[in-house]
Order: structure tokens, then C-alpha cells, then sequence
């Protein structure tokens, strides 16, 4: 998917799963049956022992019914390690705009996380896509 289909896709995601398992089998298995419903396209935390093999094989996998993208990318370095891995997307935990340029440099949607009005405003400006919003308290 290019970044416009991916961006035009996202309001009707409602919910994107996040897949944690222990190998890249689980996360084929534990993926395939979101890529047939209509929920937005899976994340792999990059928290994860492995997580660059299991990004490999959903990308191979599934390529051609959804896009992929890690979670938790603290910089710009991982960024670029999951674009060769097949990495379509970005979702980090927090604003480096070093990563958000990484990711624009390279026509990925990035989607930074904030927590203050100055942190998303310094992610909008410096081009990212969509900001994920870290509440303080529920």
C-alpha cells in the first residue's frame, strides 16, 4: 500500500491489533484472521526478542492484503531496519524527529506519540501523518 492508501484507510480502522508472540509462526497464525475482517493493519512491538524476523515474514506473508508496521520505534535507526524489513508504518511511544524524518524521507506514515499540546504540535509541524495521543490519567 502506498502512504496515501494507508492514510485514506485509517479512519475506518476502529481498532488496530498489536501482535506479541514468541515467534514469527505465532504471528502469522495470530495475525491471518485480522487481515479477512475489517480492523486496521497489525502492529509488531519492537519490545520483542525477534521482532525484525516476525516483521519479515507477516510483511512476505501478507504484503499483498494489508500493510505493515512496527510499534514502539524509539529511533531512526530501527525505523530504517523495519523499511528493509517490509515495514510500511511507524508508531512510536514517544516525539524523536529524528525518526519522523527517517520515516518522510523514505514515504512511510509515521504516527509519533505525544502527551503535551507542544509535543503535537512539534510532530505536525515536522511532518508526521497522525499523532497518537498519551493520556496522563484515564
Amino acid at each position: 500500500m502506498t502512504s496515501k492508501e494507508i492514510l485514506a484507510f485509517s479512519p475506518r480502522w476502529g481498532s488496530s491489533p498489536i501482535v506479541r508472540t514468541s515467534s514469527a509462526e505465532g504471528a502469522i497464525q495470530a495475525v491471518e484472521p485480522s487481515t479477512r475482517a475489517a480492523c486496521g493493519p497489525p502492529r509488531s512491538p519492537w519490545d520483542r526478542a525477534g521482532a525484525l524476523h516476525a516483521l519479515e515474514k507477516l510483511a512476505d506473508r501478507f504484503a499483498a492484503n494489508s500493510s505493515w508496521g512496527p510499534a514502539t520505534v524509539l529511533d531512526p535507526e530501527t525505523a530504517r531496519a523495519c523499511m528493509l524489513a517490509g515495514a510500511e508504518f511507524f508508531v512510536t511511544p514517544s516525539l524523536r524527529l529524528s525518526t519522523i524524518e527517517m520515516a518522510k524521507r523514505y514515504s512511510k506514515v509515521i504516527c509519533p506519540g505525544a502527551l503535551t499540546p507542544t509535543e503535537v504540535l512539534t510532530a505536525w509541524e515536522a511532518g508526521a501523518d497522525a499523532v497518537k495521543i498519551f493520556p496522563a490519567a484515564t
